[in-house]
């Protein structure tokens, strides 16, 4: 199914699994919180100054599922406008009348993205000149955010996160040999209803990769974007704004807190927090955060874990034998404390030690263990559990974040049964380690990524 008939325009409010039944119904985007729908900024009394006739209107993309070519997203602007893009084809700072973010196999072996997105741009009937994005990611699974007149679509793939520096902290691909990485590409594409400067577009440009990088640290990626990130930002009019002919200082600027810079890096964020966290919560990923008593890697992986919540929902493996108060009143009360920070839509399991690996390898969803300390203290046969404990976290096809004592950085223990924890929860870490996509050491509640082995 082809052609500008069968397009199903996605709007901002639209359920994500929503089906269209006719050409023009929301579809398959991922829901934009109301209160972050068209938020006013401070800003907005020297927009209002701009001419109309220097301001365009936001486009909303189509999707075409059953293109020829694959799935393809399509922004139809109407008219030319000045475009700055980062995108294999119409990059540069150009004149466009569409752009497109056309999906792809993960095993896509085609050498030109060029020649590709052009043949795909010629199915959708598009003229002129436009700019074409290329993803494994899903474009049905688009993620919006509309604010202060921004518009900002992304697609969000986080298959393989990376950091901006080469480092031994990036996370590892897991795939076993011969089998392709899962899709990584964040494309964003943003709407700017002005007409600005080269130089603001440009630093548009800065603006959203800052704010995407946020985005990723705050849902616990373990990378500021992917290798193959792109970011379009369209401005109102086609030709070149001269920064000497125009006082306004709305369209000289683009950092985070200009007048259009400050509505894009919220929109760019909230999108990517969208986006990322339904990516990461259909995949398998193993994070192991240790630390010593009161560091605050609890509370750190509650937050991570929280966002990949499928609809708010965590399983959440308490591995500690409650006490009565009468018999351990402090353990009672930290045990309590964290009861009471945890969402109530989260699920609480309480397996025996003996029981926790067939939990960890039957729940689906998102699970957090917490933690291998109070787990080891109550093992009767460490070295079988831990075997059977890393096989089970092996096995998870959904997001795992798994809490655990740091107990080697202090004096000797003095008793057996005190050497015995000790050497069996270092075993236990290490091994659990050596296949966790991503350990973070937690020091006065900053984490630390602890970097892989060669």
């Amino acid at each position: 199914m082809g052609g500008r008939s069968a397009r199903h325009p996605l709007d901002a409010t639209a359920r994500a699994d929503a089906i269209p039944t006719r050409p023009g119904q929301a579809a398959l985007l991922e829901s934009t919180p109301p209160s972050a729908t068209h938020r006013a900024s401070r800003h907005d009394a020297q927009r209002h100054a701009t001419p109309d006739s220097e301001r365009a209107a936001a486009v909303s993309p189509a999707v075409e599922v059953h293109a020829v070519g694959g799935p393809i997203l399509v922004w139809d602007l109407g008219r030319p406008r000045r475009v700055i893009s980062s995108a294999p084809m119409g990059g540069g700072l150009v004149s466009a009348a569409w752009v497109v973010n056309g999906q792809v196999p993960s095993d896509w072996s085609g050498r030109d993205p060029v020649i590709e997105l052009s043949r795909r741009a010629q199915e959708q009937g598009l003229e002129g000149p436009g700019v074409g994005l290329m993803t494994a990611a899903k474009v049905a699974d688009v993620a919006t955010a509309e604010v202060g007149g921004v518009r900002v679509d992304a697609t969000v793939g986080l298959g393989q996160p990376e950091l901006a520096s080469p480092s031994r902290l990036a996370v590892r691909d897991h795939s076993p040999a011969g089998e392709m990485r899962r899709p990584g590409t964040i494309n964003i594409v943003a709407q700017v209803p002005s007409s600005l400067t080269d130089a603001a577009l440009v630093n548009l440009v800065a603006t959203a990769t800052e704010a995407k990088a946020q985005a990723l640290v705050e849902i616990g990626s373990g990378g500021t974007g992917t290798a193959t990130d792109a970011v379009v930002v369209t401005a109102a009019r086609p030709g070149r704004v001269d920064a000497a002919e125009t006082s306004s200082a709305e369209r000289l600027y683009g950092g985070p807190r200009s007048a259009w810079g400050e509505p894009l890096a919220t929109a760019v964020h909230e999108a990517v927090v969208a986006g990322g966290r339904r990516d990461l919560a259909g995949r398998a990923r193993l994070t192991l955060v240790m630390g010593g008593a009161r560091s605050g890697k609890s509370a750190l992986a509650e937050r991570w874990a929280a966002a990949v919540a499928v609809d708010g929902l965590v399983t959440y493996v308490a591995t500690a034998q409650r006490p009565s108060a009468a018999a351990d009143a402090d353990f009672a009360a930290r045990i309590a404390a964290h009861r009471r920070r945890r969402p109530s839509s989260w699920v609480t399991s309480e397996p025996s030690p003996e029981e926790l690996a067939a939990v960890v390898a039957t729940t689906e969803g998102p699970l957090l263990v917490d933690s291998l300390g109070t787990w080891m203290a109550r093992l009767a046969d460490p070295a079988t559990a831990i075997d059977g404990l890393v096989s089970a976290l092996q096995s998870r096809a959904g997001p795992t974040f798994v809490v655990s004592d740091e107990v080697g950085l202090g004096v000797h223990p003095p008793t057996d049964i005190g050497r015995r924890f000790r050497d069996g929860l270092g075993r236990a870490n290490e091994a659990i380690a050596a296949v966790a996509d991503r350990v973070v050491l937690v020091v006065a509640g900053r984490p630390l990524d602890l970097p892989h082995l060669p």
